[in-house]
C-alpha cells in the first residue's frame, strides 16, 4: 500500500474581526483526521490506519477525501484506540463512521467540491456521512449555531469561506470555533473519589507554568480512574474561562499531553 503525499487543509481560529456572513458553518467533529484514497484510510501524515474490508467496501469510490473516523460525541478517545490497531476487530468498527467533509481537490472551489461529493454518493450510509454545512445568515446565526452544538454536547464549529480552493496547509479559509479553550499542566496529586469513584480516582491536582494548583475531577474514563496518570505527568486539559485566581473554571480532562501529540502526528 502506497502512502499519498498529502497534507490535508488545517484550520486557524476564528478571530472576533472576521465577519462569518455567507461562510459555511459544520460541527467541529471529535474525531481522528484520515483521508481515503484507492480505496484505503490514511491519518494526515500519510499512516495507513488498518479498517475492515466490510468497511472499506461501503465508502465512495472514485475521488480522493477528507474526514474524520468519528463515533459519537466525547467518546474519541474509544474510536482512536479502535483505528490504531494494526488488525482491525469488524464489530469494533461497527460503531464508526467515516465523516466526509471535503473532496481533495486544489482546482475545484469548495461549492463545486460538494456539489461532485452529492453527486457520487448519498448523503449517508452505514459507515459514512456527508457533515452537514450550513450557509452562515451572520454572526448571531453564528453564535446560537455554537451555543446549540455545546449544549448538545459537542466541541464546536468549523467555518469555511465560500468558494475558496483546497490547500495543503494551514489556512485562513478553514477556522475553528468553540467556546472551549486548553492548556497543559503538571499532575502534583491523586485525590481519591467518593461514590461510585470510590477506591479509584476522584480528581487530579494539577500545577501550571507558574505554580498555581487547581483540582480536575471531570472527563475521563472509568480506565483512566482506575488507572490515572502518574504523578509528573503532563496533561491536556479543556476549560471555559480563568478564575479571577488565575486558574482554569470547570476544567475537564482531555489526555496526557504525550497522547495528545502522538494523535496529532497519527501514531
Amino acid at each position: 500500500m502506497s502512502t499519498p503525499s498529502i497534507s490535508p487543509t488545517l484550520a486557524k481560529k476564528y478571530k472576533d474581526s472576521i465577519d462569518p456572513l455567507g461562510w459555511w458553518l459544520s460541527e467541529k467533529l471529535d474525531g481522528v483526521r484520515c483521508i481515503l484514497k484507492n480505496g484505503h484510510i490514511f491519518t494526515r501524515t500519510g499512516k495507513p490506519i488498518q479498517a475492515p474490508d466490510s468497511f472499506l467496501d461501503g465508502l465512495p469510490k472514485g475521488v480522493v477525501l477528507d474526514g474524520e473516523l468519528y463515533g459519537t460525541r466525547g467518546n474519541f478517545d474509544e474510536i482512536s484506540g479502535i483505528v490504531r490497531k494494526n488488525i482491525p476487530v469488524e464489530a469494533e468498527w461497527r460503531s464508526i463512521r467515516y465523516m466526509i467533509f471535503d473532496v481533495v481537490d486544489d482546482e475545484l472551489d469548495y461549492e463545486a467540491r460538494q456539489a461532485l461529493l452529492h453527486g457520487i454518493a448519498p448523503s449517508q450510509s452505514g459507515c459514512y456521512e456527508i457533515v452537514e454545512q450550513t450557509l452562515c445568515e451572520g454572526r448571531e446565526h453564528l453564535d446560537s449555531t455554537l451555543a446549540r452544538i455545546e449544549r448538545c454536547g459537542g466541541e464546536g464549529l468549523m467555518l469555511r469561506r465560500p468558494h475558496s480552493k483546497y490547500e495543503f496547509k494551514r489556512s485562513a479559509s478553514l477556522l475553528k470555533l468553540k467556546s472551549f479553550r486548553d492548556l497543559d499542566a503538571r499532575v502534583v496529586e491523586h485525590r481519591a473519589g467518593k461514590g461510585r469513584h470510590e477506591a479509584r480516582l476522584g480528581a487530579l491536582v494539577c500545577e501550571l507554568a507558574d505554580g498555581k494548583r487547581f483540582k480536575c475531577g471531570s472527563g475521563f474514563t472509568d480506565k483512566q480512574r482506575e488507572h490515572p496518570p502518574p504523578v509528573g505527568t503532563r496533561v491536556v486539559v479543556k476549560y471555559f474561562e480563568m478564575t479571577k485566581n488565575g486558574v482554569p473554571r470547570f476544567p475537564t480532562f482531555v489526555g496526557t499531553r504525550a497522547e495528545q501529540d502522538a494523535i496529532l502526528r497519527g501514531t
